[in-house]
């Protein structure tokens, strides 16, 4: 590639980048810069997003033993297990605010667990 087409190339970026800041209508200095190879601010540290999961986590468990009274003592360890093995079935199950609902999507999660357990057998 020789010296002038580096320069020409160059010059075009310039001319684009000025384009783009002429269609945002938002002057260079006010424009927020990108920082690169820096842990965004609003996303949790690894450490934290562990912690927050167990957090939540022991918030299902919770639930389940207040809310689900009529189930067995077998049904709510399958939950357990369950919540333990999987974070997305705590926090589906968080999320479930109807009973009917709730009580409908427990009943599937436990024929699922049992389903495996006789495949296992």
């Amino acid at each position: 590639m020789s010296l002038r087409t580096v320069a020409k190339t160059g010059l075009q970026r310039k001319r684009f980048a000025e384009d783009a800041d002429a269609a945002t209508n938002i002057p260079a200095a006010k424009r927020p810069r990108a920082s690169v190879g820096q842990p965004s601010k609003t996303a949790p540290a690894p450490k934290t997003a562990a912690l927050e999961a167990e957090v939540r986590k022991t918030l299902a468990l919770e639930r389940v033993q207040e809310l689900e009274t009529t189930l067995s003592d077998q049904c709510i360890t399958a939950l357990v297990e369950l919540f333990h093995a999987d974070i997305t079935m705590a926090d589906t199950y968080l999320a479930l605010s109807r009973d009917g609902v709730r009580k409908q999507w427990i009943s599937n999660r436990l024929k699922q667990v049992q389903g495996k357990e006789q495949e296992l057998m």
